[in-house]
C-alpha cells in the first residue's frame, strides 16, 4: 500500500503503497494491498535470494523457530517464525517507510488477521488472504474511522473538519483551513497532500520531516493539484479585465 493516499476530503478508494498515508486532508483507505517495495500492489513474496542467509538456514520442518531477518534489496525487516525458509505464523513486518504490519503470515504473505500501523499514527485492521485484503477498517490518527459506503467528510453534506465535529465551530469570521489548527506552513511551490508536502515539479512527496515518501503517478498528481491546499495565494472567482 502506499502510502496511503488516504486523505479525508474528497474520499475515494485507491490502492496505495505502504508508506500508507494518514493525512489531515483525507480521501479514504485503499483496497489495502501491501507492497514490500513500496509500490502499489499486493505484498510480494520475498524470493529466497532476497532474504538474509542467516534467516534461511534449514530448520526442523516440524518446529517453528522465531528469527529475525532483513531483506537485502527492499530494506524491510521481519521478526517472527519461518517454515521452510518462508515467513509464517505471528510476525512483525516493518517496511523501510516505518509502516509496520503486526499479525499472521503464511507462505511469506500477509494471511489471516493483521494490522498495518502507519508512522502518522493511523492504522488499518484487516483480514488478509495471500497478501490481499478481504475486508478491513482504516482509522485515522485522531480516531476517525473511514466508512466506504457512507463517507461525507468535508463535502456538501457536512463541510466540518473532524476537529470541528469534536470541539465545535469557531466564531463567525474566524476560518479553520484544515483539520489541524493552526495549519502547517506549506513550502513555496508545494502542496499539502495530507501525509506530507508534494512538489509538482519533481513529483515527489516528502513527509513533514522532509523524508522521501514516494513518487506520484498521474492519478495522484492530478488529484493533489485539483484538491489540496497550496503554498501560495491565488485569486479565485471573477477577475475583471483591466
Amino acid at each position: 500500500m502506499t502510502a496511503e493516499p488516504y486523505t479525508r476530503r474528497g474520499a475515494r478508494s485507491r490502492v496505495a503503497a505502504v508508506s500508507l498515508k494518514s493525512p489531515s486532508d483525507r480521501r479514504g483507505p485503499p483496497h489495502a494491498c501491501a507492497c514490500a517495495s513500496g509500490h502499489a500492489g499486493a505484498l510480494r513474496r520475498p524470493a529466497a535470494s532476497h532474504v538474509r542467509r542467516d534467516a534461511l538456514r534449514l530448520q526442523d520442518p516440524d518446529g517453528w523457530k522465531p528469527q529475525a531477518g532483513t531483506t537485502e534489496y527492499t530494506g524491510s525487516q521481519h521478526v517472527g517464525e519461518y517454515v521452510d525458509g518462508r515467513m509464517e505464523g505471528e510476525a512483525e513486518y516493518i517496511l523501510p517507510t516505518k509502516t509496520k504490519y503486526v499479525g499472521e503470515m503464511k507462505d511469506g504473505m500477509f494471511h489471516g488477521q493483521g494490522t498495518l500501523y502507519f508512522p502518522s499514527g493511523s492504522r488499518y485492521d484487516a483480514i488478509w488472504e495471500k497478501g490481499l485484503v478481504v475486508k478491513g477498517t482504516y482509522t485515522f490518527s485522531d480516531g476517525l474511522q473511514y466508512d466506504a459506503e457512507h463517507w461525507h467528510y468535508c463535502d456538501s453534506y457536512d463541510r466540518r473538519f473532524y476537529t470541528e465535529i469534536c470541539y465545535g465551530l469557531k466564531p463567525a469570521g474566524i476560518s479553520q483551513l484544515t483539520n489541524m489548527d493552526p495549519p502547517r506552513k506549506i513550502p513555496q511551490g508545494c502542496y499539502d497532500c495530507g501525509d506530507g508536502f508534494y512538489n509538482p515539479t519533481t513529483r515527489v512527496v516528502k513527509d513533514y520531516r522532509n523524508r522521501f515518501l514516494r513518487n506520484t503517478d498521474d492519478d495522484e498528481h492530478e488529484w493533489i493539484i485539483r484538491t489540496c491546499r497550496k503554498g501560495w495565494d491565488e485569486i479565485v472567482g471573477h477577475r475583471p479585465k483591466l
